[in-house]
């Protein structure tokens, strides 16, 4: 491999096969992601966004609220939980503190024009 490229390599499952390719190679501005459905990419990244979280900070530019959501719910003990499909696709932009869920959300409820109930601490119904 040649200077500022990396390869991620998914590992196969137990019985020696893979859904999804075996590794991906990336060049400086991209990503992949791996989960349960596999390994993706590359694609590229915005460096301001990718590492927002160094300074406490999470980015969403141009998003659809359902991907808004289910990053927060990735990055926060508790749920969100969309009720309104219908908002699925509104675009969200905004920088947010990553140890201020209630800021997120109250942002989400002014700038939408949502409606958010907390139930607990750890689950809020957003409508």
């Amino acid at each position: 491999m040649g200077e500022g490229l990396v390869e991620v390599v998914a590992h196969r499952n137990a019985d020696g096969n893979a859904p999804w390719p075996d590794s991906v190679r990336l060049r400086p501005g991209e990503s992949a992601e791996a989960d349960a459905n596999g390994l993706t990419g590359p694609r590229a990244v915005d460096p301001a966004v990718a590492f927002a979280w160094r300074q406490g900070q999470i980015v969403f530019r141009q998003q659809p609220l359902a991907s808004v959501i289910a990053t927060l719910n990735r990055q926060w003990p508790g749920r969100v939980i969309l009720l309104n499909d219908e908002a699925a696709e509104r675009v969200v932009s905004g920088v947010f503190a990553l140890d201020r869920p209630d800021a997120v959300i109250d942002a989400l409820e002014r700038g939408l024009g949502m409606r958010a109930t907390r139930i607990t601490p750890y689950l809020t119904l957003l409508r």
